[in-house]
């Protein structure tokens, strides 16, 4: 499978592009993770990849074949959606009720989900570590746990590209890198995975590439070496920010990390203070 977008632009009003002229390609096992300051066009962008925008130039292609040229049930087959924000549900469905409406792509009209569907729903809760959830209400979750949920919906899908926004904003740090290492499987299994964050060090560690963008469009796409530099940072985000070189703490080597002037600054005043407290 391959995700190729070409020359693409959007505006929710006119004379303001979201989008200016994106193009991207990405192929199955790849963690394709975006960057980006607020309003760069990040969430844009994946729902115009799904469907739920339609922009106004340019195409989508999935494995060569133009985007527009299929129904929205054939698209939802391909592409599975994890929206930033979670599902307001008044009716209190049950876990597994809701993550089984992952399958209606698969569902003519008047018909009921199958033993098969509800199967399909259960490995999907069990592929995000989230099965011991499936008896209880979805309005009665943490915010955490209706991530996983979510998670698990999209994956009921059965799709060939994950389309995930911010999927650890909710969670705390456990449950972000179970996230991680779970988006990391699906991609060794062949899943496109493209992401967005707001975590660096997400990106570092756990993308095959990196795309940060700033207004509407990407000024760096690549791997992390690559695009996660000091200058494509600063211009990104009009912060000065510095990538620092630590030892691997669970083996060989180093890793990298992206720290703020002003928080290595601030670590200098402390351990000063501390040293002039102590002496």
């Amino acid at each position: 499978m391959e995700v190729k977008i070409s020359d693409l632009h959007f505006s929710f009003t006119p004379g303001r592009e979201v989008l200016r002229g994106v193009s991207l390609e990405v192929r199955s096992g790849e963690i394709f993770c975006i960057l980006g300051p607020n309003g760069c066009g990040k969430t844009t962008l994946l729902k115009s990849i799904c469907g739920i925008l339609r922009p106004e130039r340019g195409s989508i292609f999935f494995d060569g074949l133009e985007a527009n040229s299929i129904s929205m049930i054939e698209r939802a087959k391909i592409v599975g959606y994890v929206p930033q924000e979670q599902y307001r549900l008044v009716f209190p469905y049950r876990v597994l009720d809701f993550v089984t409406m992952g399958r209606a792509p698969y569902l003519s009209i008047f018909s009921t989900p199958s033993e098969r569907d509800y199967e399909i729903a259960e490995e999907a809760l069990k592929e995000v570590n989230a099965y011991h959830l499936k008896d209880r209400s979805y309005t009665e979750l943490s915010g955490g746990e209706k991530q996983l949920v979510s998670i698990a919906k999209a994956l009921a899908q059965q799709p060939k590209v994950l389309l995930l926004d911010e999927p650890t904003s909710h969670l705390d740090l456990k449950n972000q890198i179970m996230v991680l290492r779970i988006l990391s499987k699906l991609a060794e299994e062949g899943l496109i995975i493209i992401m967005t964050t707001h975590f660096p060090m997400h990106a570092l560690l756990h993308s095959s590439r990196i795309g940060l963008m700033a207004d509407g469009r990407f000024i760096a796409v690549g791997t992390a070496e690559e695009v996660m530099t000091e200058d494509f940072l600063r211009k990104a985000y009009d912060v000065d920010i510095r990538i620092l070189s630590v030892k691997n703490p669970t083996g060989d080597g180093y890793i990298r990390i992206c720290v703020p002037v002003e928080a290595i600054h601030a670590s200098r005043v402390i351990r000063r203070f501390g040293e002039e407290a102590e002496g």
